[in-house]
């Protein structure tokens, strides 16, 4: 087992956005996480299984899957894929003033997998997608954005029923409370901690959590810690006491306490039978 996650960065040559088709070749990968970005996938061809945070999902087309920078991934595929690979950097984002582009991300990657009810023009979309990209970002960044924003609209548009619910722009502060944990890690583990960096109260904090997912914002910070904590546990081999470290528990002793209760089992037996 690797004493450090593979880390695949593949953000070095591009400025802002990245899109390409799906590399046919592709079937299967080792678990990795990404460095420093969003990668958005459509798939409208292909079978197999991805793998998201030691969750399989079952790959059943046209779906969108997302990953971001704090989850691990792999691929099984047991056929040719056929599709789109987004990438998109912290800096696209926060050079666009387009609010609604940003809902829309925020959205998008808060599941790691979208099943869609219909193609709905997808492809040719991101087709023409590749095309202003290929031509040059200089030239072409309104309309990078413009299509971009067709893209994610036509998946919401495409999403089942009981997905579709329009996400207010209040709702901002659950993406920028999960964005940072995904760029800070769980320094704290106090809701009031976080208000104070996203310049508001644990109230607000707390309110907006629930209208975005139904759960408080300790809920979501528990989470976050917890498939941190398993995702070291699986994928490295650092010692309970040294995860415990990293992940700002004063004591191994606390952090073995909130895993177990969490889990059901001790870290080490975690380790042992999953």
């Amino acid at each position: 087992m690797a004493s450090e996650l593979l880390i695949k960065d593949k953000s070095d040559s591009i400025s802002g956005i990245k899109i390409s088709p799906f590399r046919k070749h592709i079937r299967r990968t080792e678990p990795h996480k990404h460095n420093s970005y969003l990668e958005i996938i459509y798939l409208s061809g292909g079978s197999g299984t991805h793998n998201t945070d030691s969750v399989g999902y079952t790959i059943h087309t046209p779906m969108v899957l997302t990953v971001r920078q704090d989850q691990i991934h792999h691929w099984d595929m047991d056929s040719e894929p056929e599709g789109y690979v987004l990438i998109l950097k912290r800096e696209f984002l926060d050079q666009t003033i387009d609010r609604e582009l940003k809902l829309l991300v925020g959205r998008l990657s808060a599941k790691p997998v979208h099943y869609l009810t219909a193609q709905n023009d997808i492809d040719l979309v991101l087709e023409l997608l590749c095309r202003e990209y290929e031509g040059g970002l200089a030239l072409a960044g309104s309309s990078i954005e413009g299509l971009l924003k067709s893209f994610l609209s036509k998946v919401f548009s495409s999403l089942e029923a009981e997905n579709m619910a329009v996400t207010s722009l209040k709702e901002d502060m659950h993406q920028a409370f999960i964005e940072f944990l995904t760029r800070e890690g769980a320094q704290k583990r106090t809701v009031s901690y976080y208000a104070e960096k996203l310049n508001t109260t644990p109230q607000n904090l707390n309110a907006a959590c629930q209208r975005a997912t139904g759960r408080p914002a300790l809920d979501i910070l528990h989470d976050f810690v917890l498939n941190e904590a398993k995702r070291l546990l699986l994928y490295t081999d650092k010692k309970s006491s040294e995860i415990a470290y990293l992940l700002n528990f004063n004591d191994p002793s606390h952090f073995t306490k909130f895993f177990r209760k969490s889990v059901g089992k001790t870290p080490k037996n975690f380790r042992v039978t999953t």
